[in-house]
């Protein structure tokens, strides 16, 4: 066994595959883009899973299989059986809860958690009044809970109860339910349970986080000790400093605020966002590959914008923070990517895309937008660009008829017009290197949403950060669930996003599939998925969770660390007469 460095690359590279630290990715954005504190997921009805007849997949001779950080386990019952009290069936006219209950911090939920409920919702807008629902724990009402509604771009709106439920001496299993007013004068109700574990048993890596703060000329940072953000914030504050130099130059302000910054040890969602501060995930397990530098570049053009453009649609406010960032979640050639949208008729028309654009798929629009941004500033320059982004009192429809009024009243024609030079212009780049790296890099958030929607629940909205420093809770910044099927299907990931990157596109495609048949089966022993599960349980029975998986035959090479704390050790695992066995 080896002990990795802290400044060390996890992994070496393996053939056909980059590695990557946990600095040269981030998993956890915006939600808006927020981080992935993942929850238990409550299902009042447990499926069950089918095998599939056969495996879909040869393993290649040696494939890298990255772990990200591990999420509800994949199997029928994460958490305590919920009642047999069947889903409500969806009207169009009324309250309709999805059958989901997300709990957080999870999955599992420990003596002294303070805990948050999320309720995924449709037909929101007929909760009579959100702050009137209830929570009750044992038929004793939680009090004066003040429940609300909060909602994202990429899926239902949902109904929080933020620390709603002090578990301190609360070890067992209880019976809560909830209860919401509609405006027809009946209520919806959902009852399930939830299971308290002993103290004793909480991770160790959370008995030794506490929140801590590093100063630069421009920046706080709050992370969380003991922590992958803590052993690199020597890299990360220098990096940090120098992208929001870069973005300050680029606007040619100073930013004279404190550029806040909040680094969680949790993926939610797309990897950041940014609201009153911005919020990124910085983890080992990155599942959601993210480029440090591409993503606080992004989230600090929206903190440098935001006074910039009280009245600029969406389609400008993400399009100018992919165009400066230089790509979406890594450096990319913007003109060329986006163009790869028309042959591969993924293009949304303007007026469309301005109007629903966090309604459209999320790697589509971003990219469309930053293409639309990459022309107007190649064609007119940065300047008058600047004043299209700006424009005020325009008295404008929609989001198009802006554009339209913006167009007209800075370049003298209009929509129509700018878009069909637009993709003209679109039409002289070299797409050749990005048609099959665009379709695939679609196909894989996609296939990612999907396991966080089924496996991996990150906390629609995170209680105040500046609360739960003077708290001291960390724990919903920290914990994620480490089952060996979770580390198994984002080994999988992580190797499609690295075959993607060196350019192995059908390995790419056949991962990708893999992943996604098994969510419809839950069936683990299709290859390379179970030498993978197989090489996480022995790692997990080990002592250890697994980081990053090179498989080779019968041996594999294992990045892990141990569940206190992120110091990096690799691993040789070999089988053996039919078993995977950790070498000492």
């Amino acid at each position: 066994m080896k002990r990795v460095g802290s400044g060390a690359q996890p992994c070496a590279p393996t053939k056909g595959f980059a590695s990557s630290s946990a600095f040269d990715v981030i998993s956890a954005l915006f939600i808006a883009v927020t981080l992935s504190a993942c929850g238990s997921i409550i299902r009042p009805i447990t499926p069950t899973a089918t095998n599939a007849p056969s495996p879909i997949f040869v393993q290649p001779t040696s494939v890298s299989l990255s772990t990200a950080t591990a999420t509800p386990t994949p199997l029928p019952l994460p958490t305590p059986a919920p009642t047999d009290t069947p889903t409500l069936t969806p009207t169009p006219e009324s309250v309709w809860l999805l059958g989901q209950v997300r709990v957080y911090p999870g999955p599992e939920h420990y003596d002294g958690d303070l805990l948050s409920f999320e309720f995924p919702i449709e037909n929101s807008d007929q909760v009579d009044d959100p702050s009137q629902s209830t929570l009750s724990v044992d038929g004793e009402s939680l009090g004066d809970t003040r429940p609300y509604i909060a909602s994202s771009p990429l899926r239902a709106p949902s109904l929080i109860f933020e620390w709603a439920w002090d578990t301190t001496r609360q070890t067992g299993i209880h019976e809560i339910t909830l209860s919401i007013p509609t405006k027809k004068g009946s209520a919806v109700s959902e009852t399930f349970h939830v299971e308290i574990r002993p103290a004793s048993e909480r991770p160790l890596q959370e008995t030794r986080a506490d929140w801590a703060t590093e100063r630069t000329a421009c920046c706080r940072i709050d992370f969380i000790t003991n922590t992958a953000a803590a052993r690199d914030m020597p890299m990360i504050s220098k990096h940090v400093q120098d992208d929001v130099q870069y973005v300050e130059n680029r606007f040619h302000h100073h930013l004279n605020e404190v550029f806040p910054i909040i680094l969680l040890d949790n993926v939610w969602g797309n990897g950041a966002y940014a609201a009153s501060e911005i919020v990124l995930s910085y983890v080992d397990r990155a599942y959601v590959s993210i480029d440090v530098d591409s993503v606080v570049r992004h989230e600090a053009t929206h903190y440098a914008t935001r006074d910039l453009g009280p009245e600029t649609p969406t389609i400008f406010v993400e399009g100018i923070a992919v165009y400066v960032a230089g790509g979406h979640y890594k450096p990319e050639p913007l003109p060329e990517r986006a163009a790869a949208l028309l042959p591969l008729n993924l293009y949304i028309p303007l007026d469309d895309l301005a109007n629903n654009f966090r309604d459209r798929q999320h790697e589509i629009a971003y990219l469309e937008a930053a293409g639309l941004v990459s022309y107007l500033v190649d064609t007119y320059g940065w300047d008058r660009f600047m004043l299209v982004y700006g424009a005020e009192d325009l008295n404008a429809e929609d989001a198009a008829n802006w554009l339209d009024k913006a167009f007209n009243q800075v370049y003298g024609i209009g929509l129509d017009q700018v878009e069909k030079d637009y993709k003209a212009w679109l039409g002289e780049q070299d797409v050749s290197n990005q048609i099959d790296d665009l379709r695939l890099t679609i196909k894989l958030f996609d296939t990612i949403r999907r396991y966080q929607d089924l496996y991996a629940p990150y906390q629609e909205a995170f209680p105040p950060f500046d609360e739960a420093e003077k708290r001291d809770i960390t724990a919903e910044f920290i914990r994620e669930p480490n089952a060996p099927e979770n580390v198994a299907l984002e080994a999988l990931l992580i190797s499609a996003r690295e075959a993607i990157q060196q350019r192995h596109y059908d390995t790419a495609d056949q991962l990708i599939d893999t992943v996604n048949a098994t969510m419809d089966d839950g069936d683990f022993t299709r290859e390379p998925l179970g030498d993978a599960l197989a090489v996480a349980e022995a790692v997990d029975a080990a002592g250890y969770v697994g980081l990053q998986i090179t498989l080779d035959g019968d041996h594999a090479k294992v990045t892990a660390m141990k569940p206190s704390g992120p110091e990096l050790f690799d691993l040789e695992v070999m089988k053996s007469q039919g078993e995977w066995v950790v070498e000492p």
